[in-house]
C-alpha cells in the first residue's frame, strides 16, 4: 500500500507504558558482547546484580525490550512489508543516567517521510518520560524500506560520509559470537530476518544478518 504522507507525516502513537529491570540491563549487555573477557573489570561493571552501569543505547530497544512478536510496520498511513525494511540511523539524547530499573511512558511521532524514488526513509522520534513526566531520554530513528518509493513526496537530503584519507587513530578488535545475533534478539527485536534462514533468503541475504541496534550498541560500548 502506498504511503499516504497526509496520514502519515506529524502522526502521533498510542503512549506504549513499560518497565525494565537491572536482569533486562544485564541482557542487553550480553547481547552486545559484554563480558567476551570474564576477568575485565571494564567489562563486569555492565553486568554487575541490581546496579549494572547502563549503556544510553539501552535507551532504545527499553520500550520494545520485552516484545516476543516480529514487528509490524503499520501505522497511520504506513503499512510495509517486514521484510523491506532495513535500519537506517538512530540516535538518543539522554539528560542524566538511565535508571537500572524503571516505569516509563514513551511517546512516538513520524516527523519526516522521505520519496527516495525506489525506497522510502520514515523519521520518527520519541520521548520517554517517567510516571512523574520528568523526560528520561529520546530517541529518533529512520528506516530505510525498500520499493516504497514512488509516492510523490519530496525526495528529502542527501546525508553521506567521507572518510579520512589517512590512517585511523585508533583500531580495536571486537569478535562477532556466531550467535551474537540469537542472543540480541532476545532484547525485544524478533525480526526473523536475524533468525531465520529462509526469510533472510526471501529478503536478499545469504544468511540472517545481525541486527543494525546491536552494532549501533556495541560501537557506543
Amino acid at each position: 500500500m502506498p504511503i499516504d504522507l497526509d496520514k502519515a507525516l506529524g502522526a502521533e502513537l498510542e503512549p506504549i507504558e513499560f518497565s525494565w529491570t537491572s536482569s533486562d540491563i544485564q541482557l542487553y549487555h550480553l547481547g552486545l558482547g559484554a563480558g567476551t573477557d570474564p576477568m575485565d573489570e571494564r567489562e563486569l561493571r555492565y553486568l554487575v546484580d541490581g546496579t549494572p552501569q547502563v549503556l544510553p543505547t539501552f535507551g532504545n530497544v527499553a520500550a520494545s525490550f520485552h516484545m516476543t512478536e516480529p514487528p509490524k510496520v503499520q501505522f497511520p498511513g504506513i503499512d510495509i512489508e517486514l521484510s523491506k525494511v532495513l535500519h537506517a540511523s538512530e540516535a538518543v539524547s539522554a539528560p542524566g543516567p538511565i535508571p537500572t530499573s524503571g516505569t516509563a511512558k514513551s511517546v512516538q511521532r513520524f516527523t519526516e517521510i522521505w520519496d527516495k524514488g525506489k525506497a522510502a526513509v520514515i523519521v520518527s522520534e520519541s520521548t520517554v518520560t517517567d510516571e512523574s513526566g520528568k523526560v528520561l531520554w529520546t530517541t529518533k530513528r529512520s528506516i530505510f524500506a525498500r520499493g516504497e518509493g514512488g509516492f510523490g513526496g519530496e525526495r528529502g537530503p542527501a546525508t553521506s560520509n567521507e572518510l579520512p584519507d589517512r590512517a585511523p587513530d585508533v583500531e580495536i578488535a571486537l569478535p562477532t559470537l556466531p550467535q551474537q545475533a540469537l542472543l540480541y534478539r532476545l532484547c525485544g527485536d524478533r525480526n526473523p530476518l536475524h533468525s531465520d534462514p529462509a526469510f533472510a533468503k526471501a529478503a536478499g541475504f545469504d544468511r540472517p544478518i545481525l541486527h543494525g541496534l546491536c552494532t549501533y550498541g556495541i560501537g557506543c560500548k
